[in-house]
């Protein structure tokens, strides 16, 4: 098991806790701990404590409830996956969970598991959605749609009804939305194209999004499209 790993296992395993007590848990430098934690800082609650030498305070980490299932995940596939964990620029000043600077900044290969995750946690906590298919684990390597989703009326980011969804990390975001809207129009499955709605989810923010989805719309093909970059992500976490 790679440290990063054995970190997880540790900040799983003891709960609120600290870089020092993990490295002393793990006999690793608290350098390696508190990397490894700041890459992963979308996963934890991080409070402070006034437990620092000298009056400092120190930072208290705990994984977040809704994020153990996937630690745990991250952890089981370490030995069979050569995929590094998500390497993302933290905020150090905000408390938001994640900012569209974050998300912007994403490396695209480790981080696209990070983002499906983030939006299925979303998409699950709406409330008004009673189907839901986003992969979990293993089966993100599962070709087909990376979602697909029935909400029973719309919400500011949810369409009303069916919907697919494509979700890309990293890379020119209009590259990635043509090449996934093209890929699923003209290959649709089971789906049917005029009453469902396409909505592409890009972790770069899309300058052009408003007028990328008007020239698809404009197309007929399906009942709608949309699309969701980094701002409207951030913005999602944060309502």
């Amino acid at each position: 098991m790679t440290a990063k790993h054995r970190i997880l296992g540790a900040a799983l395993a003891m709960g609120q806790c600290t870089v020092k007590e993990i490295a002393s848990e793990l006999n690793i430098p608290e350098a390696t701990v508190r990397s490894t934690l700041n890459n992963y800082k979308p996963y934890f609650s991080v409070t402070k404590t006034d437990k620092g030498l000298r009056g400092g305070q120190v930072q208290l980490w705990e994984i977040r409830s809704e994020m153990i299932d996937d630690i745990n995940d991250e952890i089981a596939t370490s030995a069979t996956s050569k995929r590094s964990g998500p390497k993302v620029r933290t905020p150090s000043s905000t408390p938001e969970l994640v900012t569209s600077d974050d998300l912007n900044h994403y490396d695209p290969q480790p981080s696209s598991t990070l983002i499906l995750h983030l939006v299925r946690r979303l998409l699950a906590s709406s409330g008004v959605v009673n189907q839901l298919s986003l992969p979990h684990g293993e089966g993100i390597r599962v070709p087909g749609y990376d979602g697909q989703v029935s909400a029973l009326s719309p919400v500011l980011y949810i369409p009303n009804g069916d919907s697919v969804w494509e979700i890309g990390a990293g890379g020119d975001p209009r590259v990635k939305a043509n090449k996934d809207y093209s890929k699923r129009t003209s290959s649709p499955g089971d789906v049917e194209l005029a009453t469902t709605t396409f909505v592409m989810v890009v972790s770069r923010r899309f300058r052009e999004k408003e007028s990328w989805r008007i020239e698809r719309r404009a197309e007929k093909k399906w009942k709608d499209v949309w699309i969701l970059d980094a701002d409207d992500l951030a913005a999602w976490v944060e309502n």
